[in-house]
């Protein structure tokens, strides 16, 4: 269900929404809160892959490992503003 939200470009706040409510993803929704979540297992890996291919957020190396964050032209967008 995440892969279609995210495949189909779906608004940030949808996406935020779905990403919570999976347990083992969740931390990665974090990324909207201007954190950068480490993608510390398979799941998130992949969800992570996912969203850097759609353009939602972009990848950081980091000593443990691959790190998701906010690409330069979302920075300054909160969730709420995003795709309104």
């Amino acid at each position: 269900m995440i892969e279609t939200k995210i495949n189909n470009h779906s608004d940030i706040n949808t996406l935020k929404q779905y990403i919570s409510s999976v347990l083992e993803i969740s931390d990665l929704s974090s990324v909207w809160d201007r954190r950068q979540p480490l993608l510390d297992n398979a799941y998130k890996e992949r969800v992570g892959q996912m969203l850097i291919k759609s353009g939602y957020v972009r990848p950081r190396k980091d000593e443990n490992g691959q790190r998701i964050m906010l690409p330069k032209r979302l920075k300054n967008t909160t969730v709420d503003t995003h795709l309104l």
